[in-house]
């Protein structure tokens, strides 16, 4: 088990990275494509990373057969996060798509640049499936601080720097996706761009961790489940 760092008493739940877009073909219509990625630095499993893509949120069916999955290097983590945190997130709470995603193993994520004034661009690559993700065109940089009353996950206080982009596309093996990024209140609980890089991100909770909760098994990682 990794050790749990202190913030002024509070405890670390986990630290790191959120990067994602929510996309609309219609500002008053569902999403239509929804991609969250995660670079874990400090976690009660460790470092990781890992992405959740559903390119087709309301379908009740896993890649192959629709492009709805995860790919990560630390699947004991993923489930973590997925089960805990995106599970709660109101355009993902509840998905056909999301209920039915299949797991795979990532082979490569790089990204370019590292000034984000210029296009983000996050490529992932896990068993047969290659993904693109861009960001472009920086709207507005938000320091944010949500207990957990006022944030989705409605238990972990959130600190973080969100950085909202105007433009944002998801490309899965050279087809891109339908959508685009339009003003919401499913990233914290006040309006903006549901396309954004969520730097320094950290959850913090004031009550010891309950080792029962963190009892994830990590014998298998087959890349389909």
């Amino acid at each position: 088990m990794f050790g749990i760092t202190k913030i002024e008493g509070h405890q670390v739940v986990w630290h790191g990275e959120s990067l994602g877009m929510y996309l609309k073909e219609d500002p008053d219509q569902d999403y239509c494509a929804l991609a969250l990625c995660y670079r874990v630095m400090v976690s009660p499993f460790g470092y990781g990373f890992g992405a959740v893509i559903l390119g087709d949120p309301n379908t009740p069916m896993g890649w192959p057969h629709k492009p709805n999955f995860v790919i990560t290097n630390n699947f004991p983590l993923m489930r973590w996060l997925v089960d805990n945190w995106v599970s709660r997130i109101p355009c993902f709470k509840g998905k056909p798509g999301f209920e039915n995603m299949t797991w795979k193993t990532l082979q490569l994520a790089t990204k370019r640049p590292l000034n984000y004034y210029e296009p983000y661009v996050l490529t992932i690559k896990g068993n047969g499936i290659n993904v693109v993700l861009t960001w472009d065109e920086v709207n507005e940089t938000l320091s944010t601080s949500a207990p957990g009353e006022n944030n989705f996950n409605g238990e972990f206080d959130l600190l973080t720097v969100l950085i909202e982009m105007k433009n944002a596309t998801i490309e899965i093996d050279g087809h891109q996706l339908p959508g685009k990024p339009v003003t919401c209140v499913d990233v914290v609980k006040d309006p903006m761009r549901s396309a954004f890089l969520g730097y320094v991100e950290t959850w913090l909770e004031s009550d010891e961790l309950d080792d029962d909760e963190l009892d994830y098994d990590d014998d298998d990682d087959d890349d389909d489940y």
